[in-house]
């Protein structure tokens, strides 16, 4: 994954740059997976990337947890305390 050692490899920041590029000039949005820390997120949203996953964000769970009310505000929270958004 070109996410996961976006921080540290400059080949990797190219690839991901030019892919969101790409999704750009097909009216396209994008998301990144693998996300595993606050700076990882950091670079994204300053690649300009729509949407990112991973455990910085959430462990995987069961779906009917998913589904919960509990979950969700959970993630409402922390998108908050982390100022993650959809970027336009």
């Amino acid at each position: 994954s070109f996410i996961k050692n976006l921080i540290h490899s400059r080949f990797d920041q190219v690839m991901v740059n030019n892919i969101n590029e790409l999704a750009k000039n097909l009216q396209m949005e994008t998301v990144a997976e693998f996300v595993e820390n606050q700076e990882t997120a950091n670079k994204l949203t300053e690649m300009g990337i729509h949407y990112a996953q991973g455990y910085h964000f959430h462990q995987p769970s069961e779906l009917a947890e998913f589904n919960s009310h509990r979950l969700t505000n959970h993630l409402v929270k922390h998108c908050e305390k982390y100022n993650v958004r959809r970027v336009d």
